[in-house]
């Protein structure tokens, strides 16, 4: 028997897989190939307050973008070549989605666009002053493949664009039109508006603390589209309330979904997204455009993109 899933019970992954490609769960036990390296097991996934049961194969919103992020290397290390689908799909997610939603968030900060939203819903007219981006300085703290699209959006913009990490060279520099700060701490100085792309790590997180928030002009703007942890979030609303940093744009915090009395929800000079840099169309066609195909290929008795088990 055959159970057809119902979308609008669906988170919005699942949701969009099941109108898009008409995913229906199945009550057939699952057939494994012999000699197969695959790791699909019968199991209950719980998603949200909808229970997908599907003896053959579950699909949740765990197939999330930073999830094929974290395995792109093994991935690379079992015949990801160029070209192929799970090499689009990091092309996708680190080089399109995530940037665009920084520059997006980087905007509306700028120009207090969402404030402004609100207050002509109520009725009201011009309540906010924002800054233009020609002319200021851009610091990004992380030049990988998202910091160097950052930086060639910023010179479309007409922008003065410095760069650090902790290995940068001045000819990674030059490919994108970004000058290296000599520091971290000369980085925060200077820069009309602070963007963090680096990978959460030991050495990263809490990068920018109390100590590298006082060193940044009081008008300065702070966008984090990568992981919340960079930042010590109390340090941040600690300078946010008090006016010494004029506003945040953030995409990722410490605890995700942010609670709903969390403080950050409700300052007027801080834009919040709920961790979308990967959720747009293009993404979710290969996410779960690439899950459908597994299932498929699984049932027949051939699954396609296996990985050997751990030793």
């Amino acid at each position: 028997m055959t159970t057809r899933i119902v979308p609008s019970a669906l988170p919005i992954g699942l949701r969009w897989m099941a109108l898009r490609l008409r995913i229906h769960s199945c009550d057939r036990q699952p057939r494994r190939a012999g000699g197969t390296t695959g790791r699909i097991r019968n199991h209950r996934c719980h998603a949200g307050a909808h229970t997908l049961r599907c003896g053959a194969v579950c699909s949740s919103a765990a197939l999330e973008a930073s999830r094929h992020h974290r395995d792109a290397k093994r991935r690379d290390r079992h015949g990801c070549r160029s070209g192929s689908r799970c090499h689009r799909l990091r092309y996708a997610v680190t080089r399109l989605s995530a940037p665009e939603l920084t520059w997006g968030l980087l905007l509306a900060l700028a120009r207090q666009i969402p404030a402004e939203v609100a207050a002509v819903r109520e009725g009201k007219w011009q309540t906010r002053i924002g800054v233009t981006l020609s002319g200021k300085t851009l610091g990004i703290v992380g030049l990988g493949k998202i910091g160097s699209l950052i930086a060639r959006y910023a010179r479309a913009f007409d922008m003065q664009v410095l760069a650090w990490s902790r290995n940068l060279t001045d000819e990674q520099c030059q490919s994108v039109g970004a000058e290296r700060a000599l520091s971290l701490d000369a980085l925060l100085q200077s820069a009309d508006i602070v963007t963090l792309h680096l990978v959460l790590s030991d050495t990263t997180r809490g990068i920018i603390g109390g100590r590298e928030l006082g060193l940044m002009k009081p008008t300065a703007l702070l966008v984090n589209t990568s992981r919340g942890p960079l930042i010590d979030e109390a340090a941040l609303l600690q300078a946010l309330t008090q006016n010494r940093l004029a506003g945040a744009a953030l995409d990722v915090f410490d605890t995700e979904p942010l609670p709903a009395s969390h403080p950050l929800r409700s300052l007027p000079n801080v834009v919040v997204t709920p961790h979308i840099g990967y959720v747009c169309r293009e993404n979710y066609e290969i996410f779960y455009g690439d899950a459908f195909a597994d299932i498929q290929a699984w049932l027949k008795g051939s699954p396609v993109r296996t990985l050997p088990e751990p030793k």
